[in-house]
C-alpha cells in the first residue's frame, strides 16, 4: 500500500545560507520533517527577519517546487524576481498536477459522493454498516475505492489542502480492515491536523498513535519501535 505523508530530508539548498545562528535548530529539525512540516519555521524565520528576505524566498521557493502547491511556488517565484513570467519547468509540473488532479476527482468521484453525505455515513454508522462492503453492496461503490481514496488524500496534502486530507484519511481509518494501512494513514492524519492546527483532533490522532505502536511492539524491531516513539 503506499504510504502517507511521512518525513522526508529536506536537501541542504532549501537550508538558508544566512547568518550562523546558534540558536536556530530549522535546519537540523528540517532533516527529519516532511517538507510541509518545514514551511511553517520557514514562515516563522520570515517573520522574525533573522535571514535576508531574498534567501528565504529562496528556500520557500525550493521547499515547494517538489509538491502539489505549483501555483503558491509560481507566485513566491514571481515576487522574488519581480516578474510575471515563469521558468517552463514551474508550467510543465503545473499541468502534471491539474492532469492528475482530473484524473483523481474522476476516479474517486463515487466515493467522494457517498461521504461527503454527513447524514447518510451518520447513519451508516449507527447502524454498523459504514463498511466497504456495504457500500458496494448498497451505494454501488467499487472494491478498489478505498485505494483511490488514500491517493486523493494524499493528493490533497500535497495541495496544501490539510483540512481535506485529514477528512478522507479518517474516513480511510474508519472503512479499512488493514491494521497496518490504518496505522500508516494515521500518521499522515496527524500530519494533516497539525498543519491545519486543529490541535484537538491532532492530539487525539497522537493517542491513537501511541496504541498503535505498543499494540504492535512485538511484531515492530526495536529501533523502528524507538523511531516511532521518538516521533
Amino acid at each position: 500500500a503506499t504510504r502517507p505523508p511521512r518525513p522526508t530530508p529536506m536537501a541542504a539548498s532549501q537550508a538558508p545560507d544566512g547568518p550562523n545562528m546558534d540558536g536556530d535548530l530549522t535546519y537540523l529539525l528540517g532533516s527529519f520533517l516532511d517538507r510541509h512540516l518545514v514551511f511553517p519555521l520557514l514562515e516563522f524565520l520570515q517573520e522574525k527577519e533573522i535571514y535576508p528576505h531574498d534567501e528565504m524566498m529562496q528556500a520557500k521557493l525550493d521547499l515547494l517546487f517538489p509538491t502539489n502547491m505549483v501555483d503558491f511556488a509560481m507566485d513566491i517565484y514571481k515576487r522574488l524576481h519581480n516578474t510575471d513570467e515563469v521558468p517552463e519547468a514551474m508550467v510543465e509540473r503545473r499541468t502534471e498536477v491539474v492532469q492528475r488532479l482530473q484524473q483523481l476527482e474522476a476516479d474517486t468521484a463515487q466515493i467522494r459522493g457517498v461521504l461527503d453525505d454527513a447524514a447518510l455515513v451518520d447513519h451508516l454508522r449507527a447502524e454498523k454498516s459504514f463498511t466497504m462492503a456495504a457500500l458496494s453492496e448498497k451505494h454501488g461503490v467499487a472494491p478498489d475505492s478505498l485505494q483511490l481514496l488514500y491517493q486523493w488524500a494524499r493528493f490533497q496534502f500535497e495541495c496544501g489542502n490539510y483540512g481535506g486530507a485529514s477528512e478522507c484519511l479518517h474516513h480511510f481509518c474508519l472503512l479499512s480492515t488493514s491494521t497496518e494501512a490504518t496505522f500508516q494513514a494515521q500518521w499522515g492524519k496527524l500530519a494533516a491536523d497539525t498543519l491545519s492546527q486543529n490541535w484537538a483532533a491532532a492530539l487525539e490522532e497522537l493517542h491513537r498513535i501511541r496504541e498503535g505502536i505498543e499494540a504492535r511492539a512485538a511484531q515492530t524491531p526495536p529501533l523502528m519501535q524507538l523511531q516511532q516513539r521518538s516521533w
